[in-house]
């Protein structure tokens, strides 16, 4: 071997792996070569995920300097790097594998964002991403390095209906954004989120952070009947304060205070089970009154 930049990719990127980030920032540097042929699929010697600190508004975290402060647990270090970011309408939405990911608040129904590496000032463009409103809120995040060809960006839009959210999905390099609306009853028992999608998919998804696992559990074939008449607009999912282990879905079909039918779903067996006679005569009786009270007064 004649050359360093002439060592072979794969015994090049064996080494890299074994060193810190801010190490491999720096043998990138050495060749234009090393700096092509090293792979972006974020595996460094840190242990523990760096921690970064910036001014920003209090309510809206928006950016207001262009310094960023860094902390390296794993070395116990410190630094304090100067970036190009545009300060006073730029929002900070997630940072990881050493890029953020970034948004310009325009005040207009159409956002850009975009992601920046603070220690290279790279910057990559996606698409302007359309908003509901004008002042729309949006969370969102990213899967794998934006340099990484199986990166996704996941952006979640609240309606003003807290139940009813937008997800948008697209990858560097895309044109569009790929948008979804519905609606999204959610609970969380024992560290997992559980969702009802409806009226968009007839089966709850379950998701446990710690475990980074998600599933999916089909709805009993009488609640799929509703999903095809449409009528999965009033099934809401409650979780029982007194009993962690209860996950009950309750269907409203829109007369009364009380659920036509509620069903309950067993953790052990993963699997729905409906809850026979779960509503008292007495209590029926005062509802179907009142019902017809109130169409008296219609």
């Amino acid at each position: 071997m004649s050359n360093w930049s002439d060592l072979p990719i794969e015994i090049l990127n064996l080494i890299v792996e074994h060193l810190y980030y801010i190490d491999q920032i720096r043998v990138r540097a050495v060749c234009k070569s090393w700096r092509s042929n090293i792979y972006n699929d974020g595996k460094y010697a840190d242990k523990l995920p760096w921690i970064m600190g910036y001014q920003s508004t209090a309510s809206e975290n928006i950016i207001l300097s262009n310094l960023i402060y860094l902390y390296e647990p794993s070395q116990k270090r410190s630094y304090r790097v100067e970036t190009k970011i545009p300060t006073d309408s730029t929002m900070l939405h997630a940072s990881k594998f050493g890029w953020l990911l970034l948004s310009e608040d325009t005040m207009s129904f159409s956002r850009p964002l975009f992601f920046h590496c603070p220690f290279t000032n790279e910057i990559i463009q996606l698409p302007n991403l359309n908003s509901m409103k004008w002042d729309s809120q949006i969370k969102a995040t990213f899967s794998t390095a934006p340099t990484s060809s199986d990166c996704v960006i996941f952006v979640l839009q609240p309606y003003s209906d807290r139940y009813r959210i937008r997800v948008s999905t697209c990858s560097p390099g895309d044109m569009a954004w790929n948008s979804l609306s519905f609606t999204c009853a959610f609970q969380k028992i024992k560290n997992v989120f559980y969702c009802a999608f409806h009226p968009t998919f007839p089966y709850m998804g379950a998701y446990a952070p710690a475990l980074q696992e998600g599933k999916i559990h089909p709805y009993l074939p009488f609640i799929l009947r509703l999903f095809r008449q449409k009528y999965l607009r009033n099934l809401h999912l409650i979780d029982s304060p007194d009993d962690d282990k209860n996950l009950l879905l309750a269907y409203y079909s829109g007369y009364g205070h009380y659920p036509d039918c509620v069903f309950r779903f067993d953790q052990s067996q993963m699997e729905w089970f409906k809850i026979k006679n779960f509503i008292s005569v007495s209590s029926y009786n005062e509802d179907r009154q009142e019902r017809g009270r109130n169409r008296n007064f219609e």
